[in-house]
């Protein structure tokens, strides 16, 4: 648990950094009580990742960021996790880095994301989430 109405959920890795580079003053991520206890209502079977020792393989299996959310201060990002697309965002808001939403997206949801302008990290996870979108 973090202090403050905080709790620690992990550390953005390097590779992420490195597409956004200037724009994280810190590597640290928390998210605040209130949006920890609004996800376990919203999104029930997604609150069990959302804690330090799962939330940090969220981060570390992270393929892409998705721009259709036009807001200078949040990133979404996608994740493969256990054979599933995640999105998770993050807001740089405030003095510390806090989680905005995390969700299990759906296949909609994800061709949207390719509609506004996905970028991935790697030229091999587009290949292999092109694949995931035809399946669905």
């Amino acid at each position: 648990m973090g202090s403050k109405n905080r709790i620690y959920l992990g550390i953005i890795i390097d590779l992420i950094s490195h597409f956004i580079r200037n724009e994280f003053d810190k590597r640290e991520l928390y998210v605040t009580k209130t949006k920890y206890n609004k996800i376990k209502i919203d999104h029930l079977e997604e609150h069990k990742y959302l804690n330090k020792i799962y939330f940090q393989e969220i981060i570390n299996n992270t393929v892409g960021y998705c721009l259709y959310q036009k807001d200078e201060n949040i990133y979404n990002f996608v994740t493969l996790y256990k054979s599933n697309y995640y999105i998770f965002s993050i807001s740089t808001n405030n003095h510390y880095l806090e989680l905005g939403t995390f969700f299990r997206a759906s296949p909609k949801r994800l061709k949207k994301c390719i509609k506004e302008d996905i970028r991935f990290l790697n030229e091999v996870y587009s290949m292999d989430f092109q694949k995931y979108l035809e399946k669905n």
